[in-house]
C-alpha cells in the first residue's frame, strides 16, 4: 500500500505528464481545409474526404446565407405583426370611446325619461314640443349609435377572423427538422 505523499507525488506526476503532453500537441499546427486538400497524401482516400468537407463547407455557408435571409424576414414579419397589434390596440381604444358614448347615450335616455314623467305629471303642454325635438335628436343619435356599432361588429368579427386563421396556420407545422437534436 502506497503512502498518501506517494500517492500525491504520482498523481501530481501524472497531471504534469498530461499538461506536457497537452501542451506539445497544441503547439502542433492544425492544417486549413485549402491546405489539406493541396498537399499529396499517401492514402487516396484523404482526397476524397477533402473534397467531402469542401463540399459540406459550401453547403454551410448557403445554409448561413438561407438562415440570414430567413431572419430578415422575420423581422419584418414581425414588424407587420406588430402594426397588426397597433391596429388592435387602436380598434381596442375606439371600442372603448364608443362604449362611451353609449353610456352617455343611455344618461340622456334616462334625463329625458324624467323629463317626460314630469311633464306628463304636470300636464302642462308648452313643454311637449321641445320634448318631442329632443326625442327626435335622440332617435337620430341612437341611429347613428346603431349604425356604428353594426360597423364595430363587422369590424371585430373580420379582424378575430384573421388574427385566428394566422394563429392557427402556425399550429398545423409546430416541427422544423429539429427532432434529431
Amino acid at each position: 500500500m502506497m503512502s498518501r505523499s506517494t500517492t500525491v507525488l504520482l498523481k501530481g506526476t501524472l497531471g504534469v505528464a498530461c499538461l506536457l503532453t497537452l501542451v506539445s500537441w497544441l503547439q502542433q499546427p492544425v492544417p486549413a481545409f485549402e491546405d489539406a486538400a493541396q498537399k499529396p497524401k499517401a492514402d487516396a482516400d484523404h482526397g476524397a474526404m477533402h473534397k467531402e468537407h469542401e463540399a459540406a463547407d459550401a453547403e454551410h455557408e448557403k445554409w448561413m446565407d438561407e438562415i440570414a435571409q430567413m431572419r430578415i424576414e422575420h423581422r419584418k414579419a414581425l414588424a407587420a405583426l406588430a402594426r397588426v397589434e397597433a391596429m388592435i390596440f387602436e380598434h381596442d381604444a375606439e371600442l372603448e370611446q364608443q362604449a362611451e358614448e353609449i353610456r352617455q347615450h343611455s344618461r340622456h335616455l334616462h334625463h329625458h325619461e324624467a323629463e317626460i314623467a314630469a311633464h306628463e305629471a304636470s300636464g302642462d303642454d308648452s313643454e311637449h314640443a321641445k320634448l318631442a325635438r329632443q326625442h327626435a335628436e335622440f332617435e337620430k343619435v341612437h341611429a347613428a349609435m346603431k349604425k356604428s356599432q353594426g360597423q364595430f361588429r363587422e369590424h371585430h368579427s373580420q379582424m378575430t377572423k384573421a388574427v385566428k386563421a394566422l394563429s392557427d396556420s402556425f399550429g398545423a407545422s409546430k416541427s422544423h427538422g429539429n427532432e434529431s437534436r
